[in-house]
Order: structure tokens, then C-alpha cells, then sequence
């Protein structure tokens, strides 16, 4: 069973700034989002006021500026607070978990990065030892973090913190666009 995401109660200073650095970050790969949203419904209740809705969407997010001290994110078209979107992340390894065809596309564009998965299902990923002075170093790991930007995996942990929305068979968002 799927863990309860954190509220924004729920969150330290960090793992909000780390949330909303990757959603920021991931906007040009098409990261899609879950959110909530508040709005006015555009009918009177008969003792008068307006009537607020709250739901939960989903869909490409893009940032819509900063409203004073709240963040909001554009989500199929209505304003989400940051505190509320949580983005759909592919797990290194697992169910929807980087393939064959990933892990070989990645060699190519990384050769000099070596990779183990270890017992526990985590990843291990370091230069080989050999080029550990090379100037293309920094060029690599560039390559690396677009890539899992690209595909939408999660390598800062958010899923296990519960910051992020693991993808699975049943909640692909993605389906064949990775």
C-alpha cells in the first residue's frame, strides 16, 4: 500500500525547499503534477456567499510566479499553492523502474560513470576511478541528471520521503511519452 504524501505541516524547511527546487527544475521535461486547488464556483448558495471547491487534478505543471510569499503552479489550468502539488516520480529501480533500454542509452551517454544496484534496491553510482580527474567529470554528470530528469526518476529520495507520488503500472500518468 502506497504511503500517506507529507503535508506541508508534515515538512521540514529543507524538504520543502528540496520539493520546490525539483518541481521547478523538472517543468522543461514535462513532469506531471498532482495538486489541490481551491475556487469559486460561479453559483450562489440561496443564503448568499459564494460556494468554495476544492478537488484534486493532475497534469503538466508550469510555475505561474510567486503571489507574495506562496508559490503556485499552473495545473490543467488552475492555480495549485506549492504546499499542495506533489510530482509523479519513477523509482530507479522496481515496478516502472529504469529498463534495459534506459540503462543502456545511459552507458552510452556516460561512459565513464559506473553503476550497481545493491541488494536493497538502491543505486550506486560513482566515476570510475580512472577518469576520477578527468575535465569531462563535470560534463558527465550533467548528462546523468537530465537524463533521470528526462525520464522522470526520482534520485533525490523524494519517494521514500514521501514528497513525490511513486509511479506504478495503475498510475502511470506517463504511460509510453518515457
Amino acid at each position: 500500500m502506497a504511503k500517506k504524501l507529507k503535508t506541508i505541516s508534515e515538512m521540514t524547511q529543507e524538504e520543502r525547499k528540496l520539493l520546490n527546487s525539483e518541481l521547478c527544475a523538472r517543468i522543461p521535461y514535462g513532469v506531471i503534477c498532482q495538486g489541490e486547488y481551491q475556487e469559486e464556483a460561479s453559483y450562489r448558495r440561496p443564503y448568499g456567499g459564494w460556494v468554495k471547491v476544492k478537488g484534486t487534478i493532475e497534469g503538466t505543471d508550469n510555475v505561474n510566479g510567486d503571489f507574495g510569499r506562496e508559490k503556485y503552479f499552473i495545473i490543467e489550468g488552475q492555480s495549485c499553492p506549492d504546499s499542495t502539488v506533489y510530482p509523479y516520480l519513477r523509482p530507479l529501480v522496481g515496478e516502472c523502474g529504469m529498463t534495459t533500454e534506459e540503462f543502456e542509452e545511459l552507458r552510452v551517454i556516460c561512459p565513464n560513470i559506473l553503476y550497481n544496484c545493491t541488494k536493497d534496491d538502491s543505486w550506486v553510482i560513482k566515476f570510475d576511478d580512472k577518469y576520477s580527474t578527468s575535465p569531462d567529470q563535470v560534463g558527465q554528470m550533467n548528462r546523468l541528471i537530465n537524463f533521470l530528469k528526462t525520464k522522470q526518476f526520482d534520485y533525490c529520495g523524494l519517494i521514500e520521503s514521501r514528497l513525490a507520488v511513486r509511479v506504478t503500472k495503475k498510475n502511470n500518468p506517463y504511460n509510453n511519452r518515457i
